[in-house]
């Protein structure tokens, strides 16, 4: 074998190896999210299967029939609440706002009260601050069911339910207290409400919501705990297109988001947005005089923190749209599904931003961790990233990854930033100080400026 052609041997064995790695990558990603939405299909499943019982239905049935006798107007009003609690059963959402939550559970206590007497006694204490907060839908509701079922239904004497609603900054706890039973319970079901919605929790907000239980001799408490301000979120929408706004506002309604603008072109949106300073924005690409690509590079410049989510019918822009840290990428005509699926990636309120980026290496283009950025160096008009894996050039400003990850890039000098986590020490030599960076051979000049922030992350 000659030597050009073990070096064409060697060449196809290499890029086979890079596409089978590649394809692998792939498939894990793709493997990874189709199992969070089975188990996200299987939590909802549940959770439409647990929002009325047929025997709770029935008995309230058989009540309602006997009020008629009773008091005709008191059956009305319980029927009404039955149809309300129905009504709620059959919506296709996964969010609503507190203040509906509260009016479902107050459907279902009335209803409780009806068929279980004196014994069920209700203490209610909201803090109204919370009514607009963006909740999964049956979070309330099946928290009071439990502690009724479990706190006053075993009991001869029955007792006192509190529901307690507080909010403290972006900290907002739900609290449903009942007295401890007597003896274990044996009835069917129980903790299965708790352990859906604590799966629910953790698959709708990515473990940053919580469900805790605390008893004590005499109460049984349970908290769920709501981090991140999950308040109303805020955008604008940005297309040339009236039809196409009014059906993105119109789908975006259903999970309570606040449209605070719209623009029809790039201009017009640059204002609407710095004037109503919106979370995220939804923008086409195509757009008379300036493309909406121009335009997220302008706002990620100057608005680092704001969630930029495409909606567009070209899917080839797609790599060009998460170079500037785009949210999300939604082809039209718009799936309903797929808006809730990115809908429920926002912990409303916060930006995120993604934990990796993309790069180009030669014809190949791959995903590389931010965490895994030892430095990155501002040379010409790229930047050069000295990554774990190996080095990478991107067209991404320096100032936009210390302000897009404040939390991991640390800038020592004009044209450097250093990962914190890469950082051992600083070196000094006469006047001028070095940073020692693992991962990088030769220390890193500082500027006076960073010298001492530097002393300071180090002195922790």
């Amino acid at each position: 074998m000659t030597q050009d052609s073990s070096t064409f041997v060697l060449s196809a064995v290499f890029v086979s190896m890079l596409v089978v790695v590649l394809m692998l990558f792939v498939l894990s990603f793709y493997a990874e999210n189709i199992h969070k939405v089975e188990l996200l299909a299987e939590a909802k499943l549940q959770a439409l299967q647990a929002r009325m019982h047929p025997h709770f239905l029935f008995n309230s049935l058989n009540a309602a029939a006997e009020l008629t006798h009773i008091n005709a107007q008191a059956a009305e009003n319980m029927l009404l609440d039955l149809a309300k609690l129905s009504r709620n059963a059959l919506m296709e959402r996964s969010h609503t706002t507190l203040e509906e939550e509260i009016e479902v559970a107050h459907a279902f206590v009335n209803i409780e009260k009806w068929r279980i007497g004196e014994r069920l006694q209700v203490n209610w204490d909201i803090d109204t601050k919370t009514n607009s907060v963006v909740v999964p839908c049956l979070i309330l509701q099946p928290l009071i069911e439990n502690a009724i079922k479990h706190g006053i239904q075993t009991s001869c004497a029955g007792g006192f339910v509190d529901v307690v609603v507080t909010s403290s900054n972006t900290l907002v706890t739900i609290s449903v207290s009942n007295p401890s039973a007597k003896q274990p319970t044996s009835q069917k079901g129980s903790g299965i409400a708790l352990d859906n919605l604590r799966a629910r929790l953790a698959l709708f907000y990515n473990m940053k919501a919580s469900l805790q239980i605390h008893e004590s001799d005499s109460i049984f408490r349970v908290e769920s705990h709501y981090t991140e301000g999950f308040s109303t979120m805020k955008y604008v929408v940005v297309d040339d297109e009236m039809l196409a706004r009014e059906r993105l506002k119109r789908l975006l309604s259903e999970f309570n988001w606040q449209c605070v603008g719209e623009a029809q072109n790039a201009k017009q949106a640059f204002e609407v947005i710095q004037s109503t300073s919106p979370s995220t924005v939804f923008l086409d690409i195509n757009m008379p005089e300036e493309s909406g690509l121009e335009l997220a590079k302008k706002l990620s410049a100057s608005l680092p923190t704001l969630n930029l989510v495409f909606v567009t019918a070209y899917p080839e822009h797609a790599l060009d749209a998460f170079e500037v840290f785009a949210k999300g990428y939604l082809l039209k005509p718009i799936d309903p599904k797929k808006l809730e699926q990115l809908v429920g990636q926002f912990p409303a309120g916060r930006s995120q931003h993604p934990d990796k980026i993309t790069v180009q290496l030669g014809n190949v283009t791959s995903w590389v961790t931010i965490n895994g950025i030892i430095a990155a160096f501002s040379e010409d008009k790229l930047t050069k990233l000295v990554h774990q894996e190996g080095v990478y050039y991107v067209d991404i400003p320096l100032k936009q990854f210390v302000a897009k990850y404040s939390d991991v890039f640390i800038q020592i000098h004009r044209n450097t930033i250093v990962n914190r986590a890469f950082l051992t020490g600083i070196k000094t030599v006469e006047q001028s100080h070095f940073a020692c960076v693992k991962g990088i051979a030769e220390p890193l000049v500082i500027s006076r400026r960073a010298y001492q922030e530097l002393k300071t992350i180090l002195a922790r």
